[in-house]
């Protein structure tokens, strides 16, 4: 039912360009909206959105009295950089990761957010002070990328990572 383009290069890496230029989407799609990272608690995962990943909250919702009543979820939106962050509270009081990945033997799914090489090491500098176990930096086979790898208090799959040729 669904087949991959033939005509595209099966090695896979194209380069830089292609990373960056954004081709047109059929469906008008500008790209992710948002993405959802599962927590027990909204108020610890959004202080780490805002002390760690440098977030800003833009919208809340779950913590009035009307919304309770509604049996709506605490969750909260912070902008980091250009994409929309949701931690949201789970209705089991679990996270994802406790369910899909107890051990922490996997990597995926994960959330990367881009950055320069200096901004790289800045954030390395960064996750160090904090006190934050994390992996890397460390190269990509092949290519010159090179990321970061770190959990939130839930265990959610984090990363920051550069593409630039710079390296």
């Amino acid at each position: 039912k669904y087949v991959i383009d033939s005509k595209r290069d099966p090695t896979g890496y194209v380069g830089f360009k292609e990373r960056e230029d954004i081709p047109k989407n059929i469906f008008n799609l500008k790209g992710l909206d948002h993405c959802g990272l599962p927590t027990r608690d909204p108020d610890l995962a959004g202080a780490f959105i805002e002390k760690v990943l440098g977030g800003v909250e833009c919208y809340r919702a779950g913590y009035s009295e009307g919304d309770k009543e509604m049996g709506r979820l605490r969750h909260r939106f912070y902008h980091v950089g250009s994409q929309l962050i949701e931690v949201v509270e789970q209705e089991d009081g679990t996270s994802y990761p406790n369910k899909t990945n107890p051990i922490s033997a996997n990597t995926n799914p994960h959330w990367a957010f881009g950055t320069d090489i200096s901004g790289l090491k800045s954030f390395v500098e960064h996750l160090s002070a904090e006190k934050i176990p994390f992996d890397g930096p460390r190269s990509h086979k092949g290519t010159s990328v090179v990321s970061v790898y770190f959990r939130d208090p839930d265990g959610n799959n984090l990363e920051v990572t550069t593409w630039g040729d710079d390296l």
